[in-house]
């Protein structure tokens, strides 16, 4: 009986853990998943006035990538929970649940013990080989420092959002990628495509459906445009346009029948017929 009570008070606390995670969360205009502020905190005012110059669709990718983040945090609760009943079974206390100044002591002595490993080894090497046979110094080219800003970085780590489902986050990154580096994003429309896709995968169907046109319409020579056709195509058949779906389909085989992007439109077609 005392066992159970136990579990039962170690379940209770983690709920309420995870309601003031969330709730937190839901009052923060933080968009940082680390916790750390880019900026002077803002009344609410201010964010009232921010929020009501956004776009009505602007206005949902802020609220579903807010929902990625009260997900992210739940995650975590529940990784904690874990932790916690792992050390009660056993009898210890795991280190994320230590106080953070031991934590912080133990981390230091190891430090320490690997620096002076390599302070020794550092040593060995400190006294060059001389002689005729010497062998001479190798120059090493300093690798040139990754802009953290970039188009490239930051369109890299909007893909990242996506590819772990947060679409989101990937939706406002993206929208900020276009806007800050206009011509970047206007050479394949790479951004409006995952945009896109992102707007799919959270099921915004009728909003995908915009966005791939516009894509398409903007974008006919690029990579992106044959799978943007198929995930046009795949939006008609959710949206109940069952026999424009087939149709789409069938146009983007014959307009390249040995592709692959036409292998996946009869793939696509095939699991149409077999539902209908």
């Amino acid at each position: 009986m005392y066992t159970k009570l136990v579990w039962a008070k170690i379940s209770l606390n983690a709920l309420i853990i995870l309601n003031v995670g969330c709730a937190t969360l839901m009052s923060s205009d933080s968009e940082s998943t680390e916790g750390k502020s880019t900026g002077p905190v803002e009344t609410t005012d201010s964010a009232n006035i921010e929020w009501e110059k956004l776009t009505p669709e602007m206005k949902q990718a802020r609220i579903w990538q807010r929902l990625d983040i009260m997900e992210e945090e739940v995650r975590k609760q529940r990784a904690k929970i874990k932790l916690l009943q792992k050390g009660l079974m056993l009898g210890i206390v795991p280190d994320e649940l230590k106080n953070p100044d031991d934590v912080a002591f133990e981390k230091s002595k190891r430090d320490a013990a690997k620096k002076k490993v390599a302070n020794a080894g550092k040593k060995e090497d400190a006294h060059p080989q001389e002689g005729p046979h010497a062998k001479p110094a190798e120059s090493v080219a300093a690798k040139p420092a990754i802009d953290k800003g970039s188009f490239p970085s930051r369109f890299a780590e909007a893909q990242d959002l996506v590819r772990v489902g947060r679409y989101g986050k990937a939706v406002v990154e993206l929208e900020k990628l276009n806007a800050d580096f206009p011509e970047e994003s206007a050479k394949d429309g790479s951004p409006s495509y995952w945009i896109a896709v992102s707007w799919y995968n959270l099921k915004e169907y009728s909003t995908a459906k915009d966005h791939f046109r516009k894509f398409i319409d903007a974008n006919g020579q690029s990579a992106w445009t044959p799978r943007a056709r198929i995930y046009a195509a795949k939006i008609e058949y959710q949206l109940g346009l069952k026999e424009k779906s087939i149709e789409s389909l069938k146009k983007i085989i014959a307009d390249n029948p040995s592709g692959e992007t036409a292998d996946v439109a009869r793939q696509e077609l095939e699991a149409i017929k077999q539902a209908m």
